[in-house]
C-alpha cells in the first residue's frame, strides 16, 4: 500500500479495503458452507461408497469372490450328493470353505487355464452332421 496523505484518499482507501473484505468474507462463506455440506455423515458415507463400488478393483474382487464361492458350493454339492449323514454334511462345509479359499487366493491360474480351454473348445471344428 502507499502512503495516504489527504482525507479524500483516506475514504477511498477504506472504501477498497471494505469492498475486498466483503468479497473475502462471502468467499469465505461460500468455503465453510461447502465443507460443511461435505462433512455431513450422510455424504461422507455416500462418497465413501461410490468410491468404493465404482473402482476396478472391487469389481475384480468381486468377480473372483463369486468364482470361489461357485466352485466352492459346486464341490460340497458334488460332494454331500444328496446325503443326510451328519459326518459327511460337515465334511461338505469344510470342504467349500477349503474349495472357496483355494480358488480365491489362486484365481489367477485358475483363469488362464479356463481361457485356454475355451479357447480349445472355440477353436474345434464342429462335427458335420450325417444326412
Amino acid at each position: 500500500m502507499q502512503n495516504i496523505h489527504s482525507v479524500p484518499e483516506l475514504k477511498v482507501a477504506i472504501l477498497a479495503l471494505e469492498k475486498k473484505q466483503a468479497e473475502e468474507a462471502g468467499s469465505i462463506r461460500e468455503q465453510l458452507m461447502l465443507t460443511r455440506e461435505t462433512l455431513r455423515p450422510a455424504n461422507l458415507i455416500q462418497h465413501s461408497l461410490t468410491d468404493l463400488f465404482e473402482g476396478q478393483a472391487f469389481k475384480g474382487n468381486m468377480l473372483n469372490t463369486s468364482i470361489g464361492l461357485t466352485a466352492g458350493v459346486a464341490s460340497k454339492l458334488l460332494y454331500e450328493h444328496g446325503t443326510r449323514n451328519p459326518i459327511k454334511r460337515i465334511i461338505g462345509n469344510v470342504i467349500l470353505f477349503g474349495v472357496t479359499n483355494l480358488v480365491g487366493k489362486n484365481i489367477e491360474p485358475i483363469k488362464s487355464v479356463a481361457g485356454m480351454l475355451f479357447k480349445m473348445l472355440r477353436s474345434k471344428n464342429p462335427v458335420p452332421e450325417k444326412s
